[in-house]
């Protein structure tokens, strides 16, 4: 990776951190109900299952730039979502694990929620399931944030 690629990589994250901000902004008034443990209609959980599938879309983002760029792994299986995930928390012999395999754990359950919800009517919601992660997308994205920054910070340019 030369030093523009690295560059680049560096913007792309950030836009996708702003781009994670303003979803959990927009949708602040409805989170903030729920941690008050505020009843929530169903035009709420709507609202904040596509904020979660928002949510990992954008981290999924992040980890395609890191593949692509880093990696230059090809995205071509059909379980090409599971497996991103699983490698950016394993060490490659060219790079150290880009999250934790903690993250990867608590990301995993957004990346199966995405899932559900994409083939799901909003009926289909169930507070109980989502709640975990409403709740938790906050201290989930400053966990990755941490981890993404500091892999990324200690990513080098090679210009061969």
């Amino acid at each position: 990776m030369n030093s523009n690629e690295l560059a680049k990589l560096q913007e792309q994250v950030g836009i996708r951190f702003r781009r994670l901000d303003r979803n959990l902004e927009a949708h602040r008034a409805i989170l903030d109900a729920a941690k008050r443990g505020e009843e929530l209609e169903l035009r709420d959980l709507s609202a904040l299952a596509f904020m979660l599938q928002s949510f990992y879309t954008e981290i999924e983002s992040i980890f395609k730039r890191v593949a692509l760029v880093v990696d230059a792994q090809s995205l071509d299986k059909d379980s090409w979502h599971r497996d991103l995930l699983a490698s950016m928390a394993t060490e490659t012999p060219s790079r150290r694990a880009a999250i934790s395999r903690e993250s990867g754990a608590v990301l995993r359950k957004y990346l199966s929620f995405r899932h559900f919800s994409r083939h799901a009517t909003a009926v289909d919601l169930d507070w109980n399931q989502m709640a975990p992660l409403v709740l938790g997308c906050e201290a989930a994205l400053q966990q990755v944030r941490s981890e993404l920054d500091a892999f990324v910070r200690g990513l080098k340019a090679d210009d061969r």
